[in-house]
């Protein structure tokens, strides 16, 4: 546990921040804080607002209880939004307006736990109210906070139409020139299922943009309120990856593709929205800075091990579809840090194991976005489309295949011979099979009983032989279906005689070829412990 040293503050001090008390008093090392304040600024740039000391503490790098001694030595007193719940630090019994939504910050009701609130400082009052007159607008609501700005639904009294309006955040983070990079980044775009942009400009030292108002809901809370079949998800999803894939042919990636970011109306046509941290397919990036939703990025992005690209893209779009159709996301926590620690060296629990309703080819598109390793997803998003176009249709899917034909390109020399050995293993298997049944059929005869076991036992061995052999090859060949197969009738037939650890082995080659990684992952615990009760 950490113990806050008891240090008398002078009257007058100024007020530290809570990081530097904590570095001070020899509680969190420099580097730590500084590690878990980047986290902080990164996910407070996307709307997601961490409190430090929740940070500190999931990193386990503070006790719980340290956090509320520190805070006493800062002499702040906790208050609360009852519109939006966010809690916040403020000097005496001062009462302030919530710099998200512009609610006056009263006492909370009660709270327990870290509530210490560093990301945000306090800000004059930033929300229009409704009824405004703001320039050629007339605000008649808030819809949302980004990362950036608020949202207000607005009306354009010139033209008489409704529209959706994005206002600059009073923020530090945030400078003007970012805010507009997002309006130019999307304005050039024209696609039905890509916001469109109507205006870019400033009134009153307030920057803003204003695009298409959609008359629906985040797909989050679609998904929430109205039972989407499998079908209608993945209809959507298709029209998103149409979008998606438009953007990238004019050289930019979204970067932050989410359910909260996909608006659906009422004819189940989506928009996608929120290009605030959007980049040209050939920017540099940022180094060390983590940007977008962690529980949609992809492994090789969290862990710095390669750029986000193209594949991230397609990453997050299966994460998308894995959230929508389990109702959890791939990586699960009980806080972004949590979801970024798994993220970065887990693999996702196969969608079938978390819902079985959702059917196996969709499933098999799901898990193959999601893959691990880039180059074993789909190679773009176009083909992720095609292929839940194809199952829409109730055609045969793509699935694997671009993983499995840079495999075949790897092998394709070999397959003239391998057929042939093949056909030869396959008559083997078909021989042995027949002797060891003949086997089978003359020791029910009294005589020679235990001669004929040792007969059968020997032939059973050469029959495993045989098939760890055929599955090996049939692994070669791409066909990992058939080898799984061949691979559950051998365990299932034997128990007690030797080889079991080398097929279960090579049945968890053949499930991680075909998507599942739960049951390979088994598969490979039960092998070692196998081999280990053997030495």
């Amino acid at each position: 546990m950490n113990d806050v040293p008891h240090t008398e503050e002078p009257a007058g001090t100024d007020l530290k921040s809570f990081g530097e008390l904590l570095v001070e008093r020899g509680l969190v090392p420099a580097e730590r804080l500084e590690f878990a304040l980047k986290l902080q600024r990164d996910q407070a740039a996307r709307g997601i607002f961490l409190r430090l000391g929740e940070l500190l503490v999931a990193q386990g790098d503070l006790q719980q209880d340290t956090v509320n001694g520190v805070l006493g030595l800062q002499g702040l007193t906790i208050r609360w939004c009852p519109r939006c719940t966010s809690q916040f630090n403020v000097r005496g019994e001062e009462r302030p307006r919530c710099p998200r939504c512009g609610e006056t910050l009263v006492a909370p009701p009660s709270f327990g736990g870290v509530s210490v609130e560093d990301t945000v400082g306090l800000r004059p009052e930033e929300a229009l109210t409704e009824g405004r007159a703001f320039g050629a607008y007339v605000i008649l609501g808030r819809i949302s906070r980004g990362g950036m700005g608020i949202v207000y639904k607005a009306k354009q009294t010139s033209l008489d139409r409704v529209v959706a309006m994005k206002v600059l955040a009073q923020r530090e983070e945030t400078t003007p020139a970012d805010f507009i990079r997002e309006a130019q980044a999307v304005a050039h775009l024209r696609h039905p299922y890509v916001v469109a942009i109507h205006e870019v400009g400033r009134h009153e030292g307030v920057d803003y943009f204003t695009m298409d108002y959609v008359e629906g809901l985040p797909l989050n809370q679609l998904a929430a309120s109205e039972a989407l079949n499998e079908q209608e998800v993945a209809a959507i999803l298709l029209k998103v990856c149409d979008a998606v894939h438009y953007a990238h042919t004019e050289g930019l990636l979204h970067r932050d593709i989410k359910p909260a970011n996909i608006l659906v109306d009422r004819k189940r046509n989506p928009v996608l929205i929120d290009f605030g941290i959007a980049k040209g397919k050939d920017d540099e990036e940022d180094e060390g800075s983590i940007v977008g939703s962690p529980a949609y990025l992809p492994p090789e992005y969290l862990t710095g091990r390669g750029r986000y690209g193209v594949a991230g893209e397609v990453y997050a779009i299966g994460a998308t579809l894995y959230s929508t159709l389990a109702g959890q996301t791939p990586h699960t926590g009980v806080d972004t840090v949590q979801i970024l620690k798994r993220a970065q060296v887990e693999t996702p629990t196969h969608i079938r194991r978390v819902r079985r309703s959702v059917s196996r080819d969709l499933g098999e598109i799901v898990m193959t976005a999601l893959q691990r390793e880039p180059e074993h997803r789909y190679a773009s998003v176009q083909e992720l489309g095609d292929d839940l176009r194809r199952w829409l249709a109730g055609e045969e899917i793509a699935g694997r295949s671009s993983w499995w034909q840079r495999r075949w390109a790897r092998v394709r020399g070999k397959v003239a011979a391998a057929f042939g050995i093949l056909i030869s293993l396959v008559l083997l298997v078909v021989t042995v099979n027949y002797t060891l049944e003949d086997a089978r059929s003359r020791s029910s005869q009294t005589e020679g009983e235990a001669q004929r076991a040792r007969e059968r036992l020997a032939l059973e061995r050469e029959l495993i032989e045989a098939e760890l052999a055929q599955a090996r090859l049939l692994l070669e060949l791409l066909r990992p279906a058939e080898a799984e197969a061949l691979l559950t009738r051998t365990l299932d037939r034997q128990a007690a005689i030797g080889n079991k650890a080398d097929l279960l082995d090579l049945r968890a080659e053949a499930r991680e070829a075909l998507g599942d990684t739960s049951s390979a992952a088994d598969d490979r615990r039960a092998a070692k412990a196998l081999s280990a009760s053997e030495k």
